[in-house]
Parts: structure tokens; C-alpha cells; sequence
């Protein structure tokens, strides 16, 4: 009597449980995969040397370079301070002891657009970033204002620190 009463409750179980899933065949879902990328960039920038030079009587270039390499594909800008010799935007400054020579950097090879945070008139390096951690080449100009003659010899330097926002 026993197992007839816990077969009869086996069995209605199944029908209970059969007939809550009942309906056509087949059935679907559908659901949603996904990743979320977050962009890494690193940059690197080389010294900018002027080298040597006997007068600025007519003032002096010299090309930056730098790279900035990104594991994925994004927009970039990268800004610039004006420099641990101190000044502005307008003007920057390198020291050598208490003597200061004015400088700026530029954007444009022309010396027009001057490197900075981009607010106050001054421009950014900006672009779009190959991805892959591929280096994408970056070019700025560095220009040592003309007619400073009063001035000490000497190695005269500000340090530039350069910031990625991705």
C-alpha cells in the first residue's frame, strides 16, 4: 500500500511539473554578451636641445617629438605646463641659476599656436589614437625667443610636463 501511495505522488509531481512548462516547441531567449574596453595610453616625449648656439640675435627653433601609444582606438589630448622655469603661456621662461631666457613651444611649425592646457588661447596636441599599442608619432616646435643678449653663458632648461587625457 505504501509504494502505491508514493507512486500515485511521483506521478501527479510529474504532471504537476509538465504541465507548468507546457507549451509550444521549440522554445527561445535571448540574452546579452558583453565587454566593456577601458582604453590604456602611455606617452613618452624626448628632450628638445637647441645645442649650442652663438647668438639669438635672430632667436632659435628646434623640433619636439614624442609618441603616445594606446591599447584601443580612442581620441586623445595632451596638454602642457608652462614649465618649471617658471613665466606663462605667453611667455615661458628657462633658468640657468638666477639668469632666464624667454621660450615658448608651438603647435604649428609657423609659431603660432602655443602649446598649453588649451584654455587662455594656448592649443593641446589631440587626435585619434591607432589602438593596437601602436605609437602614433607627435611633433610640437620649440622656439628661444630672438634678441636676448644680456644673458649669461650657459645650459639654460625648464622641465615640461606633458598630461594624456583618453
Amino acid at each position: 500500500m505504501k509504494l502505491v501511495r508514493n507512486t500515485i505522488a511521483v506521478a501527479a509531481l510529474a504532471f504537476a511539473s509538465s504541465a507548468a512548462f507546457a507549451g509550444t516547441s521549440p522554445q527561445t531567449d535571448d540574452f546579452v554578451v558583453s565587454i566593456t574596453l577601458e582604453n590604456d595610453c602611455a606617452i613618452n616625449f624626448s628632450d628638445v636641445d637647441h645645442g649650442p648656439t652663438p647668438s639669438l640675435a635672430s632667436g632659435d627653433n628646434a623640433t619636439g617629438a614624442g609618441t603616445i601609444t594606446c591599447t584601443f582606438k580612442d581620441g586623445y589630448s595632451i596638454a602642457m605646463n608652462v614649465g618649471t622655469g617658471g613665466g606663462t603661456y605667453a611667455s615661458r621662461t628657462m633658468t640657468n641659476g638666477i639668469d632666464t631666457l624667454t621660450f615658448n613651444l608651438y603647435r604649428d611649425a609657423a609659431h603660432t599656436e602655443i602649446l598649453g592646457d588649451g584654455t587662455s588661447g594656448t592649443f593641446v596636441l589631440s587626435g585619434d589614437s591607432t589602438g593596437g599599442s601602436t605609437a602614433d608619432s607627435l611633433t610640437f616646435y620649440s622656439r628661444v625667443d630672438a634678441g636676448q643678449t644680456a644673458l649669461t653663458e650657459g645650459t639654460y632648461s625648464s622641465t615640461i610636463t606633458a598630461t594624456a587625457t583618453f
